[in-house]
């Protein structure tokens, strides 16, 4: 989970470690899941991130992970905003879509219509 603020010339340290050890143990997928504060958890005070660290962070995976997959998921639409789709060209090749557990998503014909105005081809996969 990401929980920095973005300044310049912020070391960005831990996401280049993580995504390291992340390729030493050679995962297949890594999901990028952003925080969400909610009321009345230990992180509801935790600052937001601003979404150019969250671009930053992105980029700094996919160079270590250049063959993996990269999904964006749970608080990609409060903390990316409008910004949501540099999250696919900052290096995620991959989507979660719809709601989550515990916390309502996008509409997953706007993550359509995002895909095709990047001048992508979605390729659906459905979990069992």
């Amino acid at each position: 989970m990401l929980r920095r603020n973005y300044r310049p010339g912020r070391d960005y340290g831990t996401a280049d470690r993580t995504a390291v050890t992340l390729k030493e143990l050679d995962v297949d997928c890594v999901p990028i899941n952003i925080l969400n504060p909610r009321p009345g958890t230990p992180l509801e005070s935790a600052p937001q991130l601003s979404p150019i660290e969250i671009l930053i962070t992105i980029a700094i995976y996919r160079f270590i992970l250049s063959d993996k997959d990269i999904k964006l998921c749970g608080g990609k639409e409060r903390n990316l905003r409008q910004l949501l789709p540099l999250g696919i060209v900052a290096g995620c090749n991959s989507l979660m879509t719809g709601d989550y557990l515990t916390t309502q998503g996008r509409n997953p014909e706007l993550d359509k219509e995002m895909i095709k105005d990047l001048g992508l081809n979605a390729v659906f996969e459905m979990s069992e």
